[in-house]
């Protein structure tokens, strides 16, 4: 039996090897949150649900669905959530399985796309953005400001081991592109920069643009 933390409904108190540990647990559907300690198809930012879908699962006021075969009578299912893909905007199906609730792309080809793009470690450099954003997203403002040092703890939680110098490094290129804003050395995503623009979209026209052309568009604000 699961026991709900008095003090905060998201903590639950489990026994893992004889031994009574308080874990975070999914509002939606009371899975737990591994972001701190992922396994494959877990999100390391997502920290108060256990995936992409569960959140938007509750923001949009979905319920689940009653399951139309007659040997299921009374049961439900979760329903389908599709969010627009991050390299061609196409629709990306989103469900409940773990492995597919964070998904990005709407295929493999979208997902090689951006690691093509002249084969400079965009995956990883997604990701970092992809922390950032979220940050910018679901945190105050003075919250969604982040140092490299905590940036690189996000990234750490995966199998890539990362520096905080080395985040600084990565993130000036997507400072000159005016993606991310910089302020005594912490920094924050540029939502107004980014627009309606799938983020994978724009990293991988900012890095295929000449030096000059570059220029121009970094220049833009907005």
């Amino acid at each position: 039996m699961i026991q709900k933390h008095l003090s905060n409904p998201c903590l639950v108190k489990k026994t893992i090897w004889g031994v009574d540990k308080l874990t975070n647990s999914c509002p939606v559907c009371d899975r737990i949150i591994r972001a701190e300690n992922p396994s494959k198809g877990d999100s390391v930012y997502e920290e108060h649900y256990c995936s992409h879908y569960c959140r938007l699962f509750e923001e949009r006021g979905l319920e689940k669905i009653p399951r139309l075969n007659k040997y299921h009578s009374g049961r439900f299912r979760w329903p389908e959530i599709h969010i627009p893909c991050e390299m061609c905007s196409k629709p990306t199906l989103l469900s409940h399985e773990i492995e597919r609730g964070n998904r990005k792309f709407c295929s493999t080809k979208c997902h090689h796309l951006l690691q093509s793009a002249k084969k400079r470690r965009m995956e990883i450099g997604h990701l970092l953005l992809c922390i950032l954003r979220h940050r910018a997203t679901y945190f105050p403002k003075k919250e969604s400001w982040m140092g490299a040092t905590l940036i690189a703890e996000y990234i750490g939680r995966t199998t890539r081991q990362i520096n905080s110098k080395r985040v600084s490094s990565m993130l000036k290129r997507w400072v000159a592109s005016g993606l991310v804003e910089v302020k005594n050395r912490e920094y924050r995503f540029n939502l107004k920069k980014l627009g309606k623009t799938p983020l994978a979209k724009a990293m991988y026209e900012w890095t295929t643009l000449s030096y000059a052309e570059r220029i121009v568009v970094g220049s833009n604000p907005t």
